[in-house]
């Protein structure tokens, strides 16, 4: 559900190789890499070019006064932020990383970088390191606003939502904004309020900058929510308003294509999906690509092509630092290959955290698919202990219950299902309307 920030990409650049193990005195050059430029803008923008100054002012100073910490960890975070724009996570984050670690070693209690540390270990889903590391800050600096969000995020993936409410709670009374609403959305969203959520969100994207990647985020996820609810022409507009005031906006294009593609408009869903990658090297992405090629039941040797791309792509992830256990384990299930090793990554994603709903959902969706019925059930019945209205969610319970000749609750799950969205999501309609006729 949170937004996992994966993407594809073929291999780090030399700079951020380099920069591992650079002397960022010595050689501020290699240390300070220049941004790469965007693929999707012919004529680099006014965002780019300010953050293109900035990293030269910092590499400057850096050379001039290699002691003064706080340069390093602004060049920092305009990686991160311009690792977010691009989608170009494995070029940004191993430099921002090395950067952030010659801080630390420096001074280990600079809570600035392990601020964004910990932002890191969130977006390679190391929760538990993200929670240690963000704990440290707010020990040191308790208002900073910032911070609880990102122990919120923690405590949400690791499936300690009471002291997630209570970690966003602080967030809000610190400084109410973008960022701290759009966490009371998700919370409000987890607990099985959607309307409340999309008046969270709402709030959220009214109190972003005009043109500002954090408003148009807020922005798509506000349309996801309308489109998980089964509105989508809202879904649709507030889409095309995001791509509006933020032209080239992959992640709304890719908003675009998912209401294309619920429509069985595959094609045009194809033509989109496919620009937005383009843009971006975002994973997610080439996922929604393999889901499109299976609901229109593309050829089998194409399909598998698909499948394997997204497969290897996750497996580089994996060797760069990233924990992908659960989100393979739930491709792998959908497409119904690798079924054994979905388990086993499951499996090992619960064990770290096992009241996460999505966590518990996960094996027990892989446990099914893998012919172990019996031994999801306990898993999905806490996967929707809290009512959160998911329409997947509710569908994978409906088919669980199903197999366990549990027919009552799985014809009360499938409606619940049905009644939040009638296409259930592009992998599983098909399935859903096949189950729901079983069950007359």
């Amino acid at each position: 559900m949170l937004l996992a920030l994966l993407l594809l990409i073929l291999g780090c650049g030399d700079s951020s190789r380099q920069s591992s193990t650079s002397d960022p005195a010595a050689s501020p050059q290699t240390f300070i890499p220049d941004l790469k430029k965007r693929t999707f803008e012919s004529t680099p923008s006014q965002e780019f070019t300010k953050w293109q100054k900035l990293v030269e002012g910092y590499r400057t100073d850096i050379a001039k006064h290699p002691d003064q910490l706080e340069n390093y960890v602004k060049a920092a975070e305009i990686y991160l932020q311009e690792s977010r724009v691009s989608g170009d996570h494995h070029f940004y984050i191993p430099v921002a990383s090395a950067i952030l670690d010659s801080v630390l070693r420096r001074q280990p209690n600079s809570y600035e970088a392990l601020m964004l540390r910990a932002s890191i270990s969130m977006t390679q889903h190391q929760f538990a390191n993200a929670k240690q590391q963000i704990q440290k800050v707010i020990a040191a600096n308790p208002k900073n606003a910032f911070a609880w969000g990102v122990l919120c995020d923690a405590y949400v993936e690791l499936g300690h939502y009471d002291s997630a409410l209570v970690a966003c709670d602080s967030m809000m009374a610190i400084r109410p904004d973008i960022r701290a609403y759009s966490r009371a959305s998700y919370l409000r969203e987890l607990f099985g309020d959607p309307k409340g959520a999309m008046e969270l969100m709402v709030r959220a994207v009214n109190a972003g900058g005009p043109g500002e990647e954090s408003k148009a985020w807020a922005a798509y996820t506000l349309g996801m929510l309308y489109l998980n609810a089964g509105k989508l022409d809202t879904a649709d507009y507030l889409f095309q308003k995001t791509l509006e005031e933020r032209p080239s906006y992959s992640y709304a294009i890719a908003g675009q294509a998912m209401v294309k593609g619920m429509r069985g408009e595959y094609p045009a869903a194809i033509t989109l999906l496919t620009s937005a990658m383009e843009i971006s090297s975002e994973h997610l992405f080439l996922e929604q690509l393999a889901d499109l090629y299976s609901a229109m039941g593309k050829p089998q040797e194409e399909s598998k092509g698909l499948q394997q791309k997204v497969i290897e792509a996750f497996k580089q992830h994996e060797e760069s630092g990233w924990n992908i256990d659960r989100e393979l384990a739930l491709f792998s299930a959908n497409h119904r290959i690798n079924l054994d090793d979905a388990v086993a990554r499951a499996k090992r994603d619960h064990q770290t955290r096992p009241m996460n709903i999505d966590a518990c959902d996960t094996y027990a969706w892989a446990l099914f698919r893998n012919g172990a019925a019996p031994d999801a059930l306990p898993l999905i019945r806490a996967a929707i202990r809290m009512n959160t209205q998911h329409s997947t969610l509710f569908y994978h319970a409906a088919a669980i219950y199903a197999a366990n000749n549990l027919r009552d609750s799985a014809t009360m799950m499938l409606s619940k299902a049905m009644a939040i969205n009638p296409r259930i999501d592009l992998i599983n309609h098909g399935a859903a309307d096949s189950l729901r006729l079983r069950l007359r």
